[in-house]
């Protein structure tokens, strides 16, 4: 894990670069003829009508039609798109073609904070990426529900209160094709290497390597992928 006590905050925040790109003008033009209520309304009358046909299938058409709205609007490359999700900062936020976002995602960059997420990677209900020290997040990664990564902490070395204690930033990075299990908790300076597993309910407070199965708190490494014979995580720790 990064070390987040002997580094300025500046020196933290530019440990993994952010390459968020500034807004067209047609972006800003869509912002203000496609306001998000108008949007909103689209996307579950859009639904409701699909679900008048076809019962089991209008929640997703919903997902779906918003997800294409919201990401023409923000220039984003969302596919779906849940309900509830909170984006604090838009436009400090890139999404590769095929995001999927499900009811109840957060992603929250404070002030100056950003974070990436790669195409055709999926965020399951609940998950709340704190990126106020930057997140990137690779391409076709599977991110389960109620997973929370952090990349802000406090110090509170010396005995002083949370009021008098500095903030450290630290950003996190996730690789490829890495599967996050329900309830993970990913602490800050934390980098997570490609097709890495991490188990269900994990607290990660180092860097995991990548094709790696790590599980327990704090998560600790019980097996490896096999990426030449393709084994799954369960035939990987089972053999």
């Amino acid at each position: 894990m990064a070390d987040i006590t002997s580094q300025s905050n500046a020196d933290q925040r530019g440990a993994i670069t952010r390459s968020v790109p500034p807004m067209s003008r047609m972006q800003r033009r869509l912002r203000h003829i496609m306001p998000l209520l108008l949007l909103e309304g689209i996307a579950r009358f859009g639904g409701y009508l699909i679900g008048i046909v076809y019962p089991d299938r209008g929640l997703r058409a919903e997902e779906r039609i918003r997800g294409i709205l919201v990401g023409r609007r923000n220039g984003h490359g969302l596919t779906v798109l849940g309900r509830g999700v909170v984006l604090d900062s838009p436009f400090d936020v890139t999404m590769g073609r095929g995001t999927a976002l499900r009811s109840g995602v957060k992603i929250n960059t404070g002030s100056e904070g950003w974070c990436e997420i790669g195409p055709n990677t999926h965020i399951s209900h609940g998950t709340l990426l704190a990126a106020a020290g930057g997140i990137r997040i690779g391409s076709h990664c599977g991110i389960s529900s109620e997973v929370v990564v952090y990349s802000r902490t406090y110090d509170r070395s010396g005995g002083v209160t949370l009021a008098d204690a500095p903030t450290h930033y630290a950003p996190v990075a996730i690789g490829d094709g890495v599967h996050i299990g329900a309830g993970v908790r990913i602490l800050p300076g934390v980098t997570i290497g490609d097709h890495a597993v991490l188990g269900a309910g994990a607290v990660v407070t180092k860097d995991v390597p990548g094709a790696t199965i790590v599980a327990g708190v704090p998560a600790r490494k019980i097996g490896e992928l096999d990426l030449a014979t393709g084994d799954s995580p369960r035939q990987a720790v089972t053999g």
